[in-house]
C-alpha cells in the first residue's frame, strides 16, 4: 500500500509505533484498533515490522482491560492474516503439484 506508506521510513508503521506507547489511554486504544483494521488491507507481503509486533505484545500486559482487549484483537488479526496467506500458498502449491 504505497499511499499510506506500509514498511517505509516515516510511514504508518512509525506513527503506529509511537501511538501504541503514548501516555494517553484513548490514543493507545485507537492505535491498536487501527492496527487490527489495517491488517485486512495488508494482503500478501504484509509489512508489519517486528518492533510493532513487540509493542502489541507488550500492550497485552497493560493495566487497563480495554487496552489489553484491543491488543489481543490486533494480534489475532495479524495472526489470522498470516494463517490465511500460509494456507493459500499451501493450497496453491498442492494444486499445482496435483496437475
Amino acid at each position: 500500500m504505497k499511499v499510506i506508506g506500509f514498511g517505509e521510513e516515516g510511514g504508518i508503521n512509525d506513527v503506529l509505533r509511537k501511538r501504541c506507547v503514548d501516555e494517553k489511554v484513548v490514543v493507545r486504544k485507537a492505535a491498536l484498533v487501527l492496527i487490527s483494521k489495517l491488517t485486512t488491507f495488508q494482503g500478501e507481503g504484509s509489512a508489519f515490522d517486528s518492533m510493532l509486533l513487540k509493542i502489541m505484545g507488550m500492550a497485552c500486559s497493560d493495566q487497563l482491560v480495554s487496552i489489553r482487549k484491543a491488543a489481543i484483537s490486533a494480534l489475532f488479526e495479524v495472526q489470522f492474516l498470516f494463517l490465511l496467506s500460509f494456507l493459500y500458498d499451501l493450497n496453491k502449491k498442492s494444486f499445482l503439484n496435483s496437475v
